[in-house]
């Protein structure tokens, strides 16, 4: 289920990867079968089986829009980019209210546009003319900034996908939906639960889930290595700065458990224990997290700038190697400097791709 958009696929194909996922979950909701309460038969059954029902009206979706227009949108890809993200953030809040307005009005029966409750048909199309005023207006800001959609083929080597960050972004898509969704109807019927805060990080979150989900291999899209290597970086840096923020968390609690302060019951000698065990924990994981923070910090920031110049035709590789640490690839621009990337797994294709030199003229050397 995670390799259909390896190839050359329609934009919306990603709903496939997580349809199989959703269609999964009755099997992974056996993990927390301890915790269930099985007096309440009806919640479980909607809790397992509710998302695996949602798998299968995706995947019908996803095959009906396939067989009507696969073939030509399979063959011009949309260039992914952060104003693009917004823009399908837009298109899936509108999507939430329509379902949520449509359950309501059929299973609840709510007389909401019937005249029954004004001020909750106000707020329902307040919220729809704003989620698809911010679709149209980012999606048009990313056709004008990046083009539209291209026919490019970056060669073999390019088709690896971001499985790791597609699957975070699948985990994180089956709460944040089913929250959002909680939170459109909570707000339409004028109920104080979900403040400003929750529509700021819960659209947030529901952003970030869907960028990573819908996450692609760059050879249908990207027609150079940096464009790639940029998409790539801009996936992966959400979830290793919340990575970092975990691991700074943890290591303050371990840091501070000695000391009484996480819970003032602790005896002396939990205490103690405390601290012989978590404090010099805490401390290698505090290490570890400034260490890398020194390191690759700077490094990204360099490695970024290259790669926008490079990749907006500012610049050009005169010259490049292979280093010895794997992964990585030094390269030597044309205007001054020289820049060390990270290119992980796909150091193959990027060396491949300097040695046949790119089509403005940049070579390999």
């Amino acid at each position: 289920m995670l390799e259909e958009r390896d190839e050359r696929a329609p934009a919306w194909a990603w709903l496939r990867g997580f349809a199989h996922f959703l269609l999964a979950w009755p099997l992974l909701s056996l993990l927390a079968a301890k915790e269930l309460d099985f007096s309440d038969w009806e919640s479980i059954v909607i809790a397992v089986l509710g998302p695996a029902a949602i798998g299968l009206v995706l995947l019908g979706l996803e095959t009906a829009l396939t067989r009507a227009f696969g073939r030509r949108a399979a063959l011009r890809q949309p260039v992914p980019s952060a104003l693009r993200d917004l823009a399908n953030l837009g298109v899936a809040i509108a999507v939430l209210l329509v379902i949520d307005v449509g359950l309501v009005t059929l299973v609840d029966d709510d007389p909401m546009f019937r005249g029954g409750d004004p001020r909750a048909a106000t707020a329902a199309w307040s919220i729809l003319v704003y989620a698809c005023a911010a679709a149209l207006a980012f999606g048009g800001l990313a056709r004008l900034v990046h083009g539209p959609a291209r026919v490019v083929d970056l060669g073999a080597g390019w088709e690896r996908a971001p499985r790791v960050v597609r699957f975070l972004g699948y985990l994180t898509l089956i709460p944040t939906l089913l929250v959002c969704t909680v939170m459109i109807d909570y707000t339409i019927h004028g109920r104080p639960d979900f403040g400003l805060v929750a529509w700021i990080v819960l659209p947030a979150l529901l952003w970030l889930g869907l960028r990573s989900a819908m996450a692609r291999a760059p050879r249908w899209w990207a027609k150079d290595p940096w464009e790639a290597w940029l998409r790539g970086t801009s996936l992966a840096l959400p979830w290793w700065t919340i990575a970092l923020a975990v691991a700074l968390g943890f290591a303050a609690l371990c840091v501070l458990a000695p000391f009484g302060l996480i819970d003032e019951t602790m005896t002396t000698g939990w205490r103690i224990a405390a601290g012989v065990v978590l404090l010099p924990l805490g401390l290698i994981v505090l290490a570890g997290a400034g260490l890398m923070l020194v390191r690759a910090v700077p490094s990204t920031i360099r490695q970024w700038r290259a790669a926008r110049r490079l990749a907006r035709g500012a610049d050009a590789v005169v010259r490049w190697q292979a280093t010895g640490t794997a992964g990585q690839v030094r390269v030597t621009l044309r205007g001054g400097g020289e820049v060390v990337f990270e290119a992980g797994e796909d150091v193959g294709a990027m060396t491949a791709w300097l040695a046949g030199g790119s089509k403005d003229g940049s070579k390999g050397a």
